[in-house]
């Protein structure tokens, strides 16, 4: 953390995090920036993944480091550690193309998949088990839901109670649990949602 922040972020301009989602949690492909830095969002959409997420900066961190000294950088999160994910892996090499195309790194004469606008995600919260027992997904990755649909379901070891696990609001389904086992309290999904475009806050 010291040389990245003494030899690294003092002589660059821009700066591109890869993260995973951890041993039992994937992502969907996803940048997160905080809105409130223009320079920040213009990178993500430059970027051009699939959802672009409002996420302020933590305290020691390096995005804020680098914030501290007027420098912009995005999270890329895709995957899950330890395990090799084509989508994740080809959603990377192509939005870094294209990132480095739109800032003249490269010359733009190698052809990019042409990509749909990212949808912004301006809150995100995580639906997590109430219980502990058997973990069962229904929905997918990257799937739109609405509040009230049914996510999953927990199950006990005799398969004689199941509870089912259902969206709290409307969303895209970001990340989620791989796990087979889970305990009381574990996050299960972790939902997106839009900008309400009545009143400028997030959906609710």
């Amino acid at each position: 953390a010291y040389n990245l922040q003494k030899h690294i972020l003092p002589f660059i301009d821009y700066g591109l995090d890869f993260h995973t989602g951890g041993s039992s949690r994937s992502n969907y492909p996803q940048v997160r920036c905080d809105f409130a830095d223009e320079k920040a969002l213009q990178l993500a959409e430059f970027f051009a993944p699939p959802f672009i997420i409002h996420s302020q900066t933590i305290p020691q961190s390096l995005r804020n480091e680098a914030k501290q000294q007027g420098k912009s950088i995005i999270v890329y999160e895709a995957g899950q550690a330890l395990r090799f994910d084509e989508n994740a892996i080809e959603e990377g090499i192509e939005g870094t193309v294209r990132l480095m195309k739109a800032l003249h790194f490269i010359p733009d004469v190698s052809f990019t998949p042409e990509k749909s606008k990212p949808i912004k995600l301006h809150k995100t919260i995580w639906v997590r088990a109430e219980d502990a027992g058997l973990f069962n997904a229904f929905a997918a990755e990257g799937e739109y839901v609405e509040a009230g649909d049914k996510l999953g379901t927990l199950t006990d070891p005799y398969n004689e109670k199941e509870v089912d696990i259902n969206s709290p609001q409307n969303g895209f389904i970001i990340g989620q649990n791989n796990a087979p086992i889970v305990n009381a309290g574990d996050a299960l999904f972790h939902i997106g949602m839009e900008e309400n475009k009545k009143n400028g806050e997030a959906e609710k």
